[in-house]
């Protein structure tokens, strides 16, 4: 069985879902990408995937795809400790920064645009593109670059106490989906991965 997921669902779905997938069906091998809407939506119509878990930043067919809301999960500016911004607290102020934008399975985030352009402002131009969460951290902790990060992972032990979170607030929300094909019943497999994650978004 294969999966999809955003840096979010990494730490919000896959750890709570897995514990229980795993006790009913633990001969199943299972695999999980990394990725954003264009990487799932292509990857769910060659049948690759399975099943994704993602923010939707685009319209998708209604004919083509399921698409379930699941959480809404906050986003945080950070930058490393004793960064030169470790006291902003308006975008205004950051016009000038340069951002690690998340490029995940291909797929480019426009959450970083979106925060900038909801208040009036340009988009930023000084945008270092990475194609992981795993690539984007490190370059946040080791220069005074800045990134739009999900509260779960920047609130993860090890990882917090050398980040800085700005006071910014209204930006924008990272509402997590499950994704699958319409056209194409599940297998008895995903179908209880499905089951879970949804009961998981009911809590």
């Amino acid at each position: 069985m294969s999966n999809s997921g955003a840096p979010a669902a990494a730490l919000k779905v896959a750890p709570l879902v897995l514990t229980d997938f795993f006790k009913s069906m633990p001969g199943t091998r299972l695999h999980f990408y990394e990725g954003l809407q264009t990487f799932a939506v292509d990857n769910l119509r060659t049948g690759m995937l399975d099943l994704a878990i993602c923010p939707v930043f685009s319209p998708i067919s209604e004919r083509e795809f399921v698409v379930t809301p699941l959480f809404d999960t906050s986003l945080k500016v950070v930058a490393r400790k004793d960064s030169p911004y470790d006291q902003v607290s308006s975008l205004e102020e950051l016009q000038e920064a340069r951002w690690v934008n998340i490029v995940s399975g291909a797929s480019v985030s426009p959450l970083i645009n979106e925060a900038y352009l909801s208040k009036g402002l340009p988009a930023p131009k000084k945008v270092v593109e990475c194609y992981s969460f795993s690539s984007a951290l490190p370059l946040v902790l080791k220069s005074d670059m800045l990134g739009l990060f999900p509260d779960e992972w920047v609130s993860v032990p090890g990882i917090s106490a050398d980040l800085s979170i700005l006071s910014i607030d209204d930006l924008p929300v990272n509402r997590l989906n499950l994704i699958y094909r319409r056209d194409q019943p599940l297998t008895p497999i995903a179908q209880h991965m499905a089951t879970l994650i949804l009961r998981l978004a009911e809590l």
